[in-house]
């Protein structure tokens, strides 16, 4: 259960409720009680979504990685959703669950980096300059920066959602229950 009320929409003032309205999932009511910071972290969560030079591929994938990394059912449930849409295939997103898996050997090179440096940075704190030389091979500086903000940003989201106990969506315990998290 979580630990702040779920704001609804007609609770807040301009531009928070259009904010709202437009994501009706339970990490936004939460932080909505907090509007103008709902409304920041929904602007940057945009630019990464929709306004940034990196391939929606590989930007999913070190996504759902940081779910999977901070085993957090519901960053990791959303993302395969958004991933999908996105072009991810159930193999994608089980090269995520599953390291050592068959799966892995179909991503391209840049896309099992992207994966080690969100597994990294999510659990290490850092990227090897194993990982790192192998993003710069295949990234341009702005897409290298690009890539390190999206994976810092998921893992202040999932911080978030573990502190406020966000409730998943029951319509994302299926995508669980298809995609299980490793251990």
């Amino acid at each position: 259960m979580a630990r702040l009320p779920y704001v609804q929409p007609d609770d807040l003032p301009e531009p928070a409720r259009s904010v709202l309205a437009g994501y009706r999932v339970n990490l936004f009511e939460a932080l909505a009680n907090a509007p103008d910071a709902m409304v920041h972290l929904h602007g940057l969560g945009m630019w990464i979504r929709e306004a940034q030079s990196l391939p929606s591929r590989l930007r999913e994938l070190a996504i759902l990685q940081v779910g999977a990394s901070a085993r957090s059912p519901y960053e990791f449930s959303h993302h395969v959703r958004i991933g999908m849409a996105h072009g991810l295939l159930p193999a994608d997103v089980r090269a995520v669950t599953d390291p050592g898996g068959p799966e892995r050997s179909g991503l391209s090179a840049l896309e099992q980096a992207g994966l080690a440096a969100a597994a990294e940075l999510t659990v290490e704190g850092t990227i090897t300059p194993t990982t790192w030389t192998a993003l710069a091979d295949e990234l341009d500086e702005r897409q290298l920066v690009e890539l390190v903000v999206t994976i810092a940003f998921y893992n202040a989201v999932v911080r978030m959602l573990a502190a406020l106990e966000v409730d998943l969506e029951p319509e994302h315990q299926a995508l669980l229950a298809e995609f299980p998290l490793p251990g």
